[in-house]
């Protein structure tokens, strides 16, 4: 496969202008300057025109791993998990190849995880019949940092179950893994309490279900009282966010609410970082996936008084990840166009200045 080169995507030379202006002033206050760049995971994926739905993690090495699925177009035999790395201190990711393949099956949704051992997982589905409704959900570990991959373990017997956002380690040590059912759109965890040897699945989140009252694709955080929030897709358009809570470790969660926040039918991510305060990618639309938007919380999601706009335009930015690493700068993937998956990695001063 041809190596691909990375393409850092700047802002126009007005812009440029501005945050050199803007770096100055910050400097001679004796602050650091905000800090802004992005990419994309590939230029092109030859034979895989399509991706969709990454995520994002750094290894303990200082590794970024990206997956996410790729093929003609979501839904088709070809369609595989394909992923990517940018090792410590480099500067562009390696060209993209196959994670995990069922021939003549379409895969979807990779969830990479690395848990307290060391241990690398890759949550995802394949579908075994017409549509993501008959979905097998599975994973697949390293003990090797994503260089060679067990064979596929399902995660439950029954079919249409499908997951999307990472793992929270909960209160009480236990792992939990945020997933959805397809066949009625309702939020459901699955919970190892034996670091990953057997999962359980919780209590439903669920306005009654159905595809006209769904809350799914839930996005976690842990809370500073230990309790857990979810943030929800809600469908059809035009919604709300959806928010849902547990304060039992994820067993049981409280009847959803809608936020203030728009939800066009679309995959949100939140994560917590060090210093407490909560960041959430969502498409600040009702209707559209468009803008991309990033917005900062310190009351732990219960205000958004900070927003920027990551995309805007009439293209589709869509299923964000997001985490932070461990230089504290947070990192963001998702959907480009269904052709390309981005990467942008800011900092909280980037996030909070004027103009965004």
């Amino acid at each position: 496969m041809v190596s691909r080169s990375k393409r850092s995507i700047g802002p126009p030379a007005a812009a440029w202008l501005a945050a050199l202006a803007l770096a100055a002033l910050l400097a001679g206050c004796g602050q650091a300057k905000p800090h802004y760049a992005a990419e994309y995971v590939f230029e092109q994926d030859p034979g895989y025109p399509s991706c969709h739905c990454a995520s994002l993690i750094e290894l303990a090495n200082g590794d970024l791993l990206c997956a996410w699925y790729g093929g003609s177009g979501e839904g088709q035999p070809d369609v595989e998990v394909r992923y990517s790395r940018r090792a410590a201190g480099a500067s562009s990711w390696t060209p993209p190849t196959t994670l995990v393949d069922q021939p003549g099956r379409p895969e979807g949704n990779p969830v990479l995880w690395q848990d307290p051992t060391g241990k690398v997982w890759c949550f995802y589905c394949t579908q075994t019949g017409q549509g993501w409704r008959t979905s097998q959900l599975k994973r697949v570990t390293s003990t090797d940092d994503g260089a060679t991959w067990s064979l596929p373990v399902n995660m439950v017997n029954q079919i249409g179950y499908l997951v999307r956002c990472p793992l929270v380690v909960a209160g009480n040590g236990n792992w939990v893994l945020p997933a959805y059912d397809e066949r009625d759109w309702t939020g459901v965890m699955f919970i190892s309490a034996d670091q990953g040897a057997t999962w359980k699945m919780s209590g439903r989140i669920s306005t009654g279900g159905g595809y006209k009252a769904s809350t799914i694709q839930p996005s976690l955080i842990k809370r500073s009282d230990g309790s857990l929030r979810a943030l929800c897709r809600m469908s059809p358009a035009p919604t709300k966010i959806y928010e849902s809570v547990s304060t039992d470790h994820g067993w049981h969660w409280s009847p959803p609410k809608p936020t203030e926040l728009p939800n066009p039918n679309a995959s949100v991510a939140q994560c917590r970082l060090a210093n407490g305060h909560v960041v959430l990618i969502f498409n600040n639309s009702a209707t559209e996936r468009t803008p991309l938007t990033a917005a900062l919380s310190e009351d732990e999601g219960a205000t958004w008084p900070v927003m920027r706009n990551l995309e805007t335009g009439e293209a589709k930015f869509s299923y964000p990840w997001v985490m932070q690493g461990s230089d504290g700068l947070i990192h963001v993937v998702y959907t480009y166009k269904r052709t390309q998956i981005k990467h942008v990695v800011f900092d909280e001063a980037w996030l909070s200045a004027a103009g965004g």
